[in-house]
């Protein structure tokens, strides 16, 4: 079924052909070129000696009886396409009379319409925000950044000067075990992975998210759970100057993703803290922090900013000690959350920061192929890492 393009492979099914294509190398590597020739007639006569009801007629059943459709879920598309990948593998270096079925795959259509999905959601983040604006204290978004333009405070325009340089850098946090999934299929929520570093509860999940995103939970939970936002946090870059304590968000992985922010800034929003805890009111709408905010507001971070800048050390968000905006105490916590709504994949990662093991293998490959720099981060500021030569000939032997 796996083979036929009915099943969705897992982690065993490729470290099968992993193993299976490794092991065929290695038998074809020690034998002469007589011997191969031997063997290849043998299995050239061999198709038509096979009893019926043997395995080879189960397969090519089963991809009869498969009627192929390009309606995935999420990941599916991507796994069973890199499956049928490695099956041409494998098939190249057998004999044409043992290759294996290749399954054609109907195109996934679901990307087109998550990413108009994806803009109606940000569309009306954006018009709820604009509603709710005077609960800043100030009018209008133009007003308030013709405020905090002009404040004479220096922490104040330092916090400016690094959101205009960007200076803040969105990152992503996952742990070391994901190295093997995220080249094959990206970034995915917890609804697609089943698990989570923080609370997971999916059902609670998607009633706060749809409070955040100023949507009627019927309507939201209609969505592809791929729409649905990834989480994330800021930190301040090497080149602010700031120190950075990383320490608040160690609990969701080793491994620091820094996404580039202009493939993702129209579909990314933020929060000061966690949106679980703002998502679960039951109340009416009354303050511009009760819903996730859109990235195009983001110099309302500023206040928030200025109490760690001024210590030249960040941590997360802090209060805003100089009233700059009206805010619910409530929501502030020690850590900063982004929210990125739509495909999140290797293509959008900026630089790849380690803290604990060096990428090796085929992740080491994979972040070569795509040109992502690789840092070193046991250390503020992380400092550039390159593989050794031994080490990028071995990467480029791994199969998968």
């Amino acid at each position: 079924d796996v083979l036929s393009g009915q099943e969705t492979p897992g982690w065993g099914h490729f470290k099968h052909l992993k193993d299976l294509l490794r092991d065929i190398r290695k038998t074809k590597a020690a034998a002469s070129k007589k011997k191969l020739r031997l063997v290849s007639k043998i299995l050239e006569d061999l198709p038509a000696s096979i009893k019926a009801n043997t395995v080879l007629d189960q397969i090519a059943n089963a991809r009869k009886l498969h009627t192929p459709t390009n309606e995935y879920s999420a990941t599916e598309y991507e796994l069973k396409l890199l499956y049928q990948f490695m099956i041409g593998k494998i098939n190249r270096e057998l004999p044409p009379h043992v290759r294996l079925p290749i399954a054609r795959l109907p195109f996934d259509p679901r990307r087109k319409a998550g990413d108009q999905a994806v803009r109606d959601l940000m569309s009306g983040m954006e018009s709820a925000t604009l509603r709710l604006f005077e609960s800043t204290g100030h009018k209008t978004y133009a007003d308030y950044e013709k405020f905090i333009r002009s404040h004479e405070n220096p922490d104040v325009k330092k916090a400016v000067e690094m959101i205009d340089k960007g200076q803040i850098e969105v990152v992503i946090r996952r742990p070391e075990g994901g190295r093997f999934w995220i080249p094959k299929v990206g970034f995915h929520n917890q609804y697609v992975t089943g698990t989570s570093r923080g609370m997971n509860n999916k059902e609670k999940r998607k009633q706060a998210e749809a409070r955040l995103v100023a949507r009627p939970l019927d309507e939201y939970t209609s969505l592809d759970v791929e729409t649905m936002p990834k989480y994330a946090t800021i930190r301040p870059s090497p080149q602010s100057g700031v120190d950075y304590v990383r320490s608040s968000t160690d609990q969701y992985g080793e491994d620091f993703y820094v996404l580039r922010l202009k493939d993702i800034e129209e579909r990314l929003t933020w929060t000061t803290g966690d949106s679980l805890h703002r998502g679960r009111s039951i109340e009416p709408y009354k303050i511009w922090g009760d819903i996730f905010t859109p990235w195009k507001f983001r110099l309302l971070m500023v206040p928030f900013l200025v109490r760690e800048i001024s210590q030249d050390i960040f941590r997360g968000a802090s209060a805003d000690g100089l009233n700059l905006v009206k805010y619910n105490d409530q929501h502030i916590l020690v850590y900063w959350e982004t929210q990125i709504f739509g495909s999140l994949t290797l293509k959008n990662v900026e630089s790849f920061e380690f803290t604990s093991q060096p990428p090796s293998g085929a992740f080491l490959r994979d972040l070569l192929d795509a040109g992502i720099p690789i840092r070193d981060g046991r250390q503020w500021p992380p400092v550039e890492w390159k593989p050794t030569p031994e080490e990028i000939a071995a990467a480029r032997e791994e199969i998968l």
